[in-house]
């Protein structure tokens, strides 16, 4: 079940509760399925889009947290093939996870640009890895994602990286 922030364990998603049955619920408590439900939800967060026609002010926490801001800036449109869009990628990933993703912890946080370009080649794929550790958790459990997005889809696949 949820915890409240001041209780100690891991949390489980709010998506998985209401998406999941009892036995869903009782499996939640092990490694493995929390590492699973966090890689699920990081996988949903990239792929889910927002267009940032009136972008909410820094200030507006509520706002930037909320269902209409869920996911990355739409990235249709990015020309993903310059070291200063991927830089730009790298920073909206990590801020989409901050915001959505509660069970990460932020200060351990990382996303790292791990693509291969080459000069004169068309890029098919840009690949990020993920890291941080799970936040409440009193072991502070890492986990590692390796995230892959297709360019032309522009879709993410989030797996586990051992």
């Amino acid at each position: 079940m949820p915890r409240n922030r001041g209780e100690a364990g891991p949390r489980v998603s709010l998506l998985d509760l209401l998406t999941g049955t009892q036995e869903d619920r009782e499996r939640a408590h092990s490694l493995n399925a929390i590492r699973e439900s966090a890689r699920r939800n990081v996988e949903r967060i990239l792929n889910g889009r927002w267009r940032p026609t009136v972008h909410p002010r820094e200030s507006d926490k509520k706002l930037r947290s909320s269902i209409a801001c869920f996911g990355l800036a739409d990235v249709t449109g990015m020309p993903l093939q310059t070291s200063e869009s991927i830089v730009e990628l790298v920073h909206g990933v990590q801020q989409a996870l901050i915001l959505h993703e509660p069970r990460l912890d932020e200060k351990s946080l990382r996303v790292k640009d791990m693509s291969r370009r080459a000069e004169g080649t068309t890029q098919r794929e840009v690949s990020l890895v993920i890291t941080a550790r799970l936040r409440d958790d009193p072991m502070g459990l890492p986990v590692q994602f390796r995230s892959t997005l297709e360019l032309p889809s522009r879709r993410f696949k989030v797996v586990h990286d051992s």
